[in-house]
């Protein structure tokens, strides 16, 4: 089983390679596996103009690693 720590260190480098900024709050476990969290997706409008839009993400564990779903 993966320690609390370590699942939002994964989540956490998952949404900085998907462009997302997340805040490092626990996920919450919705059902075996898969997570919700909230990250603001940091396209032109947000990082140009501060039109930015927090939103729920899921995760998931898919072949033994965290992927967004």
């Amino acid at each position: 089983m993966i320690s609390s720590t370590e699942l939002v260190t994964q989540l956490s480098d998952l949404c900085v390679m998907a462009g997302l900024c997340y805040d490092l709050t626990p996920p919450v476990q919705v059902s075996p596996g898969v997570f919700t969290f909230y990250a603001t997706q940091l396209h032109d409008s947000c990082r140009k103009r501060g039109e930015c839009r927090e939103q729920m993400f899921y995760a998931m564990y898919k072949e033994g690693r965290l992927v967004l779903v």
